[in-house]
């Protein structure tokens, strides 16, 4: 057969198709695994994985997908979005997912600054357009954070993370306003 052909296509589809599975199931079980104990699975996960082409971007949405039903179920998802971050540390969806776990735990601060970084690694997340759209839970974090900073602010009592996290809300003021960096 020559190179070309539909066997050759679909035969190099099909081993993308595998690696991406095998790193999701490494990544899955490194996370299961008991407390504290991930038996190693971490390191070979990590030695395994690589930056995910621009191509394939849908099949790290698919990945993605294995950490979010932490997140969104009972699982504690902080040991899969730390290995997450390790692995893919330039990817918007990993930065967006793991602002959505601090935002479920309470934890305001950190969201935001997570959201913050998946908006300047892709715009879309402000975008109403874009089914990234999260539009509406940065807005409100920022409406209920902003004032409580102004207030500091203006009693000139912000500690030095206050201070960088005042000039995160004031990035994503202006992003939700239609502004540019």
């Amino acid at each position: 057969m020559k190179p070309g052909t539909d066997f050759y296509r679909w035969s190099g589809r099909i081993a993308e198709a595998g690696m991406v599975i095998i790193a999701v199931a490494l990544v899955f079980l490194a996370v299961t695994g008991p407390a504290g104990d991930t038996g190693g699975m971490a390191e070979i996960a990590r030695s395994l994985a690589r930056p995910v082409p621009p191509g394939q971007a849908r099949a790290f949405a698919r990945g993605i997908k294995e950490a979010r039903l932490l997140v969104d179920g009972n699982g504690d998802p902080a040991a899969a979005l730390a290995e997450l971050k390790k692995l893919y540390p330039g990817r918007h969806e990993v930065w967006a997912l793991s602002a959505r776990s601090h935002e479920n735990t309470g934890d305001n601060r950190d969201a935001l600054m997570d959201y913050a970084r998946a908006v300047r690694l892709k715009g879309d997340y402000l975008d109403a357009g874009s089914p990234l759209y999260l539009g509406g839970r940065i807005r409100s974090l920022v409406r209920r954070i902003f004032p409580a900073l102004l207030k500091k602010k203006k009693r000139e009592e912000l500690a030095g993370n206050e201070k960088e996290l005042l000039k995160v809300v004031y990035f994503l003021r202006r992003r939700i306003a239609g502004g540019c960096e």
